[in-house]
């Protein structure tokens, strides 16, 4: 009589089926090294070659660098020639700038009022000036000790003509002190208060030497006279 058999024995043992997944690409070779590879192996391990995986190169730089240098070697080219042609005309002159419109509006100071000059004072009208201005002629200053003023001729009345102006001085001493000294040296000399007269300067009183009818004549007299005082001058006596 036989043993029954246990449930958990398989009564026909068969090998095991294998299954293909319809998913799964078919394996392949290493197109480098021959390595099989899975179908879904992208990369070979044996090898390390990409073979399903596209790999992106890096992008090219030489292109852009060549335009880059084409660029500067024109701008160099044209420089230079730039140069050349200022450099080899030599009738260019350099140009200022034309003034800008702020340049043009530009506001100006006004200018400084000019300062009132005092009336010209013709020799014909005044003997010369001494020192900050003089005032009137007085007959206050006494003759010096000594001295003979009745010897000193004056000019005649109502006559207009030329003479030799020795010295104007406001003081009559200083004047007759003068006159006095040219008399005494041969020289015939008179004084005159220039107030009187409305061709001279008020206020002075004037030695003078000679009466005569001609500027050229006093002029000629004037020559030898300057020996004597050396700042004579000729002028025109006419009374008021």
């Amino acid at each position: 009589m036989s043993q029954p058999r246990s449930i958990l024995e398989d009564p026909v043992s068969s090998p095991p089926i294998e299954v293909s997944d319809p998913a799964r690409p078919a394996d392949s070779a290493c197109p480098r090294c021959g390595a099989p590879l899975r179908g879904d192996q992208e990369w070979c391990l044996n090898c390390g070659t990409a073979v399903t995986t596209r790999v992106a190169g890096a992008s090219g730089w030489r292109t852009p660098m060549a335009i880059l240098a084409s660029l500067i070697a024109i701008a160099l080219v044209g420089l230079v020639a730039a140069f050349l042609a200022v450099s080899n005309d030599p009738d260019e002159v350099a140009q200022a700038p034309p003034p800008t419109a702020s340049q043009q509006a530009a506001p100006t100071a006004p200018p400084a009022a000019p300062t009132p000059e005092p009336d010209p004072i013709t020799p014909e009208t005044i003997p010369p000036a001494t020192d900050g201005d003089q005032p009137p002629a007085t007959d206050d200053d006494p003759p010096t000790a000594g001295s003979d003023t009745s010897a000193v001729g004056t000019w005649p009345a109502g006559k207009s003509a030329w003479t030799v102006v020795m010295l104007s001085s406001p003081s009559r001493a200083e004047a007759d002190k003068k006159a006095k000294e040219l008399q005494s040296g041969g020289t015939d000399v008179g004084v005159l208060k220039s107030d009187e007269f409305k061709s001279l300067r008020a206020g002075y009183f004037v030695v003078f030497s000679g009466e005569y009818d001609t500027e050229g004549a006093a002029e000629k007299a004037l020559t030898s006279l300057r020996s004597n005082a050396p700042e004579a001058y000729v002028r025109r006596v006419t009374p008021r």
